[in-house]
């Protein structure tokens, strides 16, 4: 999940990255500060830190969210 940040980091122009409030204030993040985004975060998110916990090893497949649906429900033709 990180490695496509830091792709996307190497690519901006310039040293500020994105914009975020803290503690009541609008403050200007740095390229490469280790703060993931929040809900106040506007600016490069692409290129911004998108941490992933032990559980993201579990994941096996990409999938249509239709289709992960459809596989806790499926639909059965004989009812």
């Amino acid at each position: 999940m990180l490695q496509p940040c830091i792709h996307e980091l190497e690519k901006l122009p310039g040293d500020e990255v994105e914009e975020t409030i803290l503690a009541g204030q609008r403050i200007t993040l740095p390229r490469g500060h280790g703060l993931p985004p929040g809900s106040a975060a506007t600016g490069q998110i692409h290129a911004m830190a998108m941490y992933a916990g032990e559980s993201v090893t579990g994941i096996s497949d990409i999938a249509p969210v239709a289709e992960i649906i459809h596989s806790w429900w499926p639909t059965d033709a004989s009812r």
